[in-house]
């Protein structure tokens, strides 16, 4: 078996890296010395019935000059809470990123919507602009204070033929 620990988290990857993690055995893995020089992981399971967990031997690897045989099985052992963990965190992001999605899609309709009913409400005031008298104010729609609005839209309709 080769990795490669290069490239994104495509769908495929994720999906591949889920089937491992629920293939693999289950339970808080250790690693722990056994006959010198090795290094042997054990998945500790606790089992239906059992008072105590009990040990499965995964496999062992042997420990270098460098000590990177005793780094490397702690690795796999810590991994293989930290895939399954990282895995779940990377979903829950991706729903929250769906979900702000979602908001934005909606703020923008709604935006999309006030912006259209400002423009009918301009439309409405510039139709009623000829009916409303003179005022030392502003005379352009856009310039219009929204409570002289309202008192220039009463006194226009109130004057309407």
């Amino acid at each position: 078996m080769t990795t490669d620990s290069t490239g994104d988290w495509t769908p495929e990857r994720i999906r591949e890296a889920r089937e491992r993690c629920d293939k693999a055995t289950g339970g808080n893995w250790h690693a722990a010395d056994c006959v010198a020089p090795r290094i042997a992981i054990y998945a500790w399971i606790t089992r239906e019935g059992e008072p105590k967990p009990s040990a499965n031997y995964l496999g062992e690897c042997y420990a270098d000059a460098k000590g990177q045989g005793r780094a490397n099985m702690a690795f796999i052992a810590h991994a293989r809470a930290d895939l399954p963990a990282a895995l779940a965190w990377g979903e829950q992001q991706a729903a929250k990123a769906d979900r702000h999605a979602e908001r934005i899609v909606s703020l923008l309709a709604a935006a999309d919507a006030q912006d259209r009913e400002i423009e009918r409400l301009r439309d409405l005031l510039r139709e009623a602009e000829p009916r409303i008298k003179p005022a030392p104010i502003a005379r352009h729609p856009e310039d219009w204070e929204p409570d002289d609005l309202r008192a220039r839209i009463q006194a226009a309709t109130k004057e309407a033929p």
